[in-house]
């Protein structure tokens, strides 16, 4: 029995080749175009131009009379202008990030149809086919094409035009008469263990096709290098490891460096090194000023590189933050073609020398890294990718425009209720830029620097906060909150308002309780508000009692604080902490006066209330 496959969509274009013999004639326009003179002037009849020119006389006489020639077969089944609208649509959906694939694009057809009321015949439910789909991609091959879309992360979608035009208005001045040659972009990437997959021939239908070949997580860092004009500098390579080993230097590239971290990244030292060892040896030899461009990583700068640059009339140049995909020459142009090196080096060599090996040793790498520079170099290939980056990130020469380019437009001028609408903008706009509450962005929260029990508010840190992170707190959802919330109870700290709980829980702090008795050595009980705004209690010993106040109920008291035992069963048992905790606090946030607390046979405070004599939990 013979099974035929029928599609539902009947305006397919397919390339078919045309048969000797076929009816069809192939002719030129040219062709065409003296056929319908010969015939229009009276030269020759219809039947004897279609013999001389090889063009059909239906088409010479349709031609003549003026009539629309439809496409030889089947038609499409939109409009060109709906078709024109859903190019618009696409191109403006991958300009913001979101790009469909053509299950989201027949769906998107779909809901246009459904909300226009409009039925197509040759769509199942007016859900265009597969087939459709891949027709429509191929008409307007000219604007659209199926790619592999990589990744990026809100943070770095989160760069707009303002950010970029601000940055370049800096880049503009700082750059002013520096020649290509003294413009150098640093950066640091890892070599991996894992050659990666490849395409590879297989029986076909199995479903699980393999490789022997060992790989493992494990990988190298490395810092490039390299100038506007594609001079590339020595590498410096970082191992993970305590200690160096004479063998892990043998057969590198020339006049590389190498030195071991522990966690196998830089930090400021080895960087600190990289900048005098390599970068400041490459600046003596040039003349003017110069330019030190990377990304804006705090161990990235010290005192002594600042004060190394301004000795040696070196601008250092900082990228905006979460930009380097746009900003960075190293990481658009050069580190792609390098991991794919890096790659066919790596196999090959795991097809022969370290076939027997479980991961790649490290005296193996410098010779397999000196293999890599080799490979990069061979042919101006590195120069001519170091000088392409330098253009596209618009540094050399300065062209703004270059990095605008790949940014969406914020107000696009074709704006019209048929091809575009502002609501589908608005739409994305909203998924590419971080969300609001209440009109403040939310924002990650960020790790302060504060003195355990110290009460603190924003307009505290507004010197170290930048604009951006004013409202760090903002940064949580309600899930997060809650999340904080129950994960606090399992901390020390967070124990303490569970672990002291009062017998009056309605207590309010009173200013006018017995704060004469309040001296120095004596323990309280108060209630502080953190840098999330929760309120919670911590006890400690008065240390000083701040007399220079106008009123007794604004007083204030110098106090060290103690920490919960986590782990004891005793009631309000605390310990002193490794490092002092101390805060000023004012009498209004006073809840008690606690008694001397009894120290117990392991060093641990014992607390109860001066009045009830104990503490409940």
């Amino acid at each position: 029995m013979l099974f035929f496959r029928f599609s539902t969509d009947y305006n397919m274009t397919r390339n078919y080749k045309k048969r000797p013999g076929s009816k069809y004639m192939i002719f030129s326009n040219e062709a065409l175009k003296n056929a319908v003179n010969a015939y229009v002037n009276g030269h020759m009849s219809l039947r004897k131009a279609e013999q001389i020119y090889r063009v059909p006389k239906s088409t010479i006489q349709r031609a003549t009379k003026g009539k629309r020639k439809k496409s030889p077969g089947g038609q499409v089944a939109l409009t060109s202008a709906i078709e024109s609208m859903l190019v618009d649509k696409l191109l403006t959906c991958a300009s913001w990030g979101y790009p469909m694939d053509t299950l989201e694009l027949r769906l998107f057809v779909k809901s246009y149809l459904e909300s226009r009321e409009m039925t197509v015949k040759s769509f199942k439910n007016n859900l265009p086919g597969i087939d459709w789909a891949k027709s429509f991609l191929i008409r307007h091959h000219a604007k659209l094409s199926e790619r592999l879309v990589p990744n990026i992360k809100r943070a770095r979608a989160e760069v707009s035009r303002h950010v970029v035009n601000e940055y370049f208005d800096r880049l503009e001045l700082t750059l002013d008469n520096v020649p290509p040659g003294n413009i150098v972009n640093y950066d640091e990437t890892n070599l991996s263990d894992n050659p990666g997959e490849k395409k590879s021939i297989v029986r076909r239908g199995c479903k699980h096709p393999e490789r022997v070949q060992n790989a493992t997580k494990s990988s190298f860092s490395v810092m490039f290098a390299g100038s506007a004009e594609g001079e590339i500098l020595p590498v410096y390579v970082v191992y993970k490891a305590e200690h160096m080993w004479s063998t892990w230097l043998l057969n590198g590239p020339p006049k590389a460096r190498y030195n071991r971290t522990k966690s196998g990244w830089f930090d400021g030292k080895t960087f600190e090194d990289w900048f005098f060892k390599v970068a400041m040896p490459y600046f003596r030899n040039k003349e003017g000023p110069k330019a030190l461009i990377g990304d804006n990583l705090q161990s990235h700068l010290s005192k002594d590189i600042v004060t190394a640059c301004e000795e040696n009339d070196i601008r250092f140049i900082f990228l905006p933050k979460n930009s380097t995909h746009l900003t960075q020459p190293l990481d658009v142009a050069f580190f792609a073609p390098l991991k794919r090196a890096w790659r066919d080096i790596l196999s090959k060599w795991k097809m022969s020398d370290g076939r027997h090996m479980t991961s790649l040793p490290k005296e193996w790498f410098p010779g397999l890294l000196r293999q890599l520079i080799s490979k990069i170099e061979e042919g101006g290939r590195g120069a001519e990718n170091l000088q392409a980056g330098f253009r596209k990130t618009g540094i050399c020469p300065i062209s703004r425009q270059s990095v605008l380019d790949m940014l969406p437009e914020e107000t696009p001028s074709n704006v019209d209720s048929e091809n575009m609408s502002d609501s589908l903008i608005a739409f994305l706009q909203h998924l590419r830029h971080r969300p609001t509450r209440s009109g403040i962005p939310i924002r990650r929260r960020q790790k302060i620097n504060v003195k355990a029990g110290e009460s603190v508010s924003a307009n505290d840190f507004e010197s170290e906060l930048s604009e951006d992170d004013q409202h760090p707190w903002e940064a949580e959802t309600d899930a997060e909150m809650e999340a904080t919330k129950s994960n606090s109870d399992a901390d020390s700290e967070e124990n303490l308002q569970n672990t002291l709980s009062i017998d009056n829980e309605n207590m309010e702090p009173n200013p006018d309780r017995r704060f004469d008795q309040i001296t120095e050595g004596t323990w309280l009980l108060v209630e502080l508000a953190t840098v999330n705004r929760k309120k919670k209690k911590f006890v400690g010993q008065v240390t000083a009692v701040l007399e220079d106040q106008e009123m007794d109920c604004s007083r204030q008291f110098r106090m060290k604080f103690v920490k919960p035992y986590r782990y004891s069963f005793a009631k309000a048992c605390c310990v002193w902490p490794e490092q002092a905790d101390e805060s000023d606090v004012m009498l209004t946030e006073i809840l008690q006066i606690l008694r001397d607390p009894v120290t117990t046979r392991r060093g641990l405070l014992e607390f109860c209330d001066i009045d009830t004599g104990t503490i409940t939990l």
